[in-house]
């Protein structure tokens, strides 16, 4: 009996850790941004850097190829990198490496950049205010 107390305890400490592992979409943060707000996440979306290449944003890959036409749709397809520079050392690694790749990142989510009030974002992601703060880049798929 003892044992299988252990056990269970064991197990249910190892729980945070494996969902914290959970590798997310930007649609499952945009469907619930209150609920990851301010938490580690791990995401797997399509790396872009707008015109001029002074922003990156992050897009559900099959959005980025579709064009989404609603603000609805654009919301929900795509988030700011706040820091981009921790991806790559060199302009060239940024556009052989990271630039319109699929990345696997991990970092801080932020549900509002502007923290309630009103800003300025560029690119397609104006309609939201969702961002990321990245950590660690876990993985690049061409």
């Amino acid at each position: 009996m003892r044992r299988k107390i252990l056990l269970l305890t064991l197990l249910s400490s190892l729980l945070p850790l494996a969902a914290q592992a959970q590798i997310l979409s930007i649609h499952d943060l945009a469907n619930d941004p209150k609920r990851y707000d301010g938490k580690q996440v791990t995401v797997r979306a399509f790396a872009d850097f707008g015109y001029p290449h002074s922003y990156m944003l992050l897009q559900y890959r099959r959005d980025y190829a579709a064009k989404p036409r609603t603000d609805e749709e654009v919301a929900r397809s795509c988030m700011e990198v706040l820091n981009p520079e921790i991806l790559y050392r060199t302009q060239r690694e940024r556009q052989t490496r990271i630039h319109r790749h699929v990345l696997t990142v991990s970092g801080i989510f932020v549900a509002d950049k502007f923290d309630g009030g009103e800003g300025f974002s560029l690119g397609g992601c104006s309609v939201n205010n969702r961002a990321i703060v990245i950590e660690k880049l876990l993985r690049t798929d061409p």
